[in-house]
């Protein structure tokens, strides 16, 4: 349970932080819910936001097209934005 918390929470800051992998941390979540509590697998997997892209890889084993292109786009663009606010460029 605690292993699932932990994964939970790094998705969680995936969701908002674009460099951090989200719906790896939610498969090992929902990998260790399943092991140890039903009630919180249940709750992971019914969950509005987060249930979706467990639903998606439990039926096709794959990340589908548009998360697959909002994911290039945000990496794409990071480099640029960093510049834009200051950052070195050797960041």
């Amino acid at each position: 349970a605690g292993l699932g918390l932990l994964f939970l929470g790094l998705g969680l800051i995936g969701v908002v932080a674009p460099l951090v992998p989200t719906t790896p941390f939610l498969l090992l979540s929902a990998f260790c819910f399943a092991r140890c509590s039903h009630r919180l697998h249940s709750w992971l997997t019914g969950h509005p936001r987060l249930g979706p892209p467990l639903e998606q890889w439990r039926r096709h084993r794959a990340i589908s097209r548009p998360v697959k292109r909002k994911a290039i786009v945000a990496i794409a663009a990071i480099p640029p934005a960093a510049l834009l606010f200051g950052a070195p460029p050797y960041v």
